[in-house]
């Protein structure tokens, strides 16, 4: 009985590791992160409400270009056909200098709906075997207008230096469809 018990604790511990490491079926090449006021980059705000209505400002971003690579042969699909998509999961101390300094999570998009901001993200169409795949998302922090009736402002940038120096303590979740396909560290 104890033989047999060794033996079923060896073969769900094998095919647990097994089952992780066939998962990750993306590369990351390369993460950058930087904070950007860039108008071809991030578009802008038109205000509509305010003192300011009517006025187009541009937003300063957290911005991140990630680079990826399949790990292996396959293909995994067509972004616009098979509904490839990202998130990026925040460790604990990236999402509470977010709270801290921005007033929400900005990584969860449900809650910039009050905040007068945005977010966006863009990717190439295709994974390809040995071909990179560039994945940019951007994640508004605020304007430099202070209007209460406006988007909120810009922090300085010495709390914007804490957010940018803690932005790659995350982790990239790459999904086809429903399925979880990698899982990726940013740092």
């Amino acid at each position: 009985m104890k033989k047999l018990t060794i033996i079923l604790t060896m073969f769900f511990a094998l095919s647990s590791l097994t089952a992780c490491s066939s998962n990750n079926s993306m590369e990351l090449v390369k993460s950058k992160v930087s904070i950007i006021k860039d108008k071809d980059k991030l578009g802008a705000i038109v205000l509509t409400e305010g003192v300011n209505k009517g006025k187009e400002v541009v937003p300063t971003a957290l911005y991140y270009e990630i680079i990826l690579k399949k790990a292996n042969n396959q293909k995994i699909g067509d972004v616009n056909k098979e509904k490839i998509n990202f998130k990026i999961v925040p460790s604990k101390d990236l999402k509470d200098i977010s709270n801290r300094i921005i007033g929400f999570n900005i990584f969860n998009q449900e809650e910039y709906s009050e905040s007068g901001l945005g977010y966006g993200e863009s990717i190439s169409s295709s994974f390809k075997p040995n071909k990179e795949v560039v994945y940019i998302a951007h994640f508004d922090l605020g304007v430099d207008i202070v209007d209460p009736q406006g988007p909120i402002k810009t922090p300085a940038q010495k709390e914007l230096k804490k957010l940018k120096e803690k932005a790659l303590d995350a982790t990239l979740i790459v999904y086809k469809g429903e399925k979880e396909i990698s899982r990726l560290k940013l740092k």
